[in-house]
């Protein structure tokens, strides 16, 4: 995404901006999969629990990246023209992709997705879909034949209605992969996907399809179908990051785990990394060098968000979840709660390993 901002026309980083829907896939799938351990080690979801500990996880540094974009736009005298009087009610209640303007901010709308899913998916997936579970034989089948009803509604409304659906379309097939990796059944059949030969194949595919987007959304007449290729390629490649792979092992190097830790802030605060880097060289245009200076930049206000922003959010989340979980608001004598799941630290599966689900190390299902 960096890139994509920043590097001008270098064909490496021509599709980057796709980068948001392979996050989409990997946080539908990181996120399930925790669903689904929650749910079969205490039987239930929590779902204050675990709606505390992702407000948690997000609002803190979502909120200081907000105010620097707000701070930019006042300093630069530019908050009316930006449109930020009218636009600054949505990004404040999360849904800056309905703001009737960017607002310097416009990496944001993804968290207006993802905030979306994260109110609606566990509630759809594991509180009322296992009560329909009952009458058709099982949470599992429940979850598959709503899985098979959705996603053609879900084409259908991309192409007849509103193209914003392809972006949960994208998290919809990270979820399918969770369910599928899963069921014993099914995890055999996404187990080879992990070979040598696929991962490497993917691995090809992903770039040629970024390096080749304005070709093909000009050939597709739209970025629909760009969208939902790459998505699809991105789905494919989450068994490789499980188990004792080649991918798994590269992202385990300690470098990687420590960008992964800083990714949601790199994310965030891009964009502002790229101001202060034009306010300091103002005839720099966009190449592959100021890239890494805007890179360098960022990874370093990322990291101090990270240390006295995030972290400390991740951890009163899940201090107040705990406390929740063991003051349930139920009346007295009820049985005491289960021992709350961690959330996950970063949606990327490179970030610290007691944020995100388990990856078994000979790629064995969970149930």
């Amino acid at each position: 995404m960096v890139g994509f901002h920043f590097s001008g026309p270098a064909p490496m980083f021509a599709g980057g901006w796709l980068g948001v829907h392979m996050f989409f896939v990997l946080s539908g799938f990181l996120i399930t999969t925790l669903l689904l351990r929650e749910e079969a080690a205490t039987g239930r979801v929590s779902l204050l629990g675990f709606w505390v500990r992702r407000i948690f996880r997000i609002a803190p540094a979502y909120y200081a990246a907000l105010l620097g974009s707000v701070l930019l736009l006042k300093w630069g005298g530019v908050y009316e023209a930006a449109g930020g009087p009218q636009a600054i009610k949505w990004f404040l209640t999360f849904n800056p992709e309905l703001a009737p303007s960017p607002m310097n901010f416009t990496q944001a709308w993804t968290i207006g997705i993802e905030q979306k899913f994260y109110l609606v998916w566990p509630l759809l997936g594991f509180v009322l879909l296992p009560l329909l579970g009952v009458v058709l034989g099982g949470a599992g089948r429940a979850r598959a034949l709503a899985g098979l009803a959705i996603l053609p509604v879900m084409l259908w409304l991309i192409w007849h209605h509103n193209i914003s659906w392809v972006h949960y379309v994208a998290i919809f097939l990270g979820c399918g992969v969770a369910l599928m990796m899963h069921a014993r059944p099914t995890f055999r059949v996404l187990s080879l996907l992990s070979s040598r030969v696929v991962q490497v194949g993917l691995i090809v595919a992903l770039y040629w399809v970024q390096s080749h987007s304005a070709e093909l959304t000009a050939r597709w007449a739209g970025p629909e179908q760009l969208i939902l290729l790459f998505a699809v390629l991105s789905a494919l490649s989450l068994p490789s990051l499980c188990g004792r792979t080649e991918v798994s092992r590269v992202l385990a190097i300690t470098p990687f785990k420590w960008l992964g830790e800083r990714s949601y802030s790199i994310y965030l605060f891009q964009v502002i990394a790229g101001h202060f880097v034009a306010m300091a060289l103002p005839q720099w245009r966009n190449d592959l060098h100021k890239t890494l200076v805007v890179l360098v930049v960022v990874v370093m206000i990322a990291d101090f968000v990270y240390r006295f922003v995030e972290r400390p959010g991740i951890q009163a989340g899940r201090w107040l979840a705990s406390w929740l979980a063991a003051h349930p608001l139920r009346r007295r004598g009820s049985a005491a709660p289960a021992e709350p799941v961690p959330a996950v630290g970063d949606v990327l599966p490179v970030g610290a390993a007691p944020e995100r689900p388990r990856q078994d190390s000979n790629l064995q299902p969970t149930d």
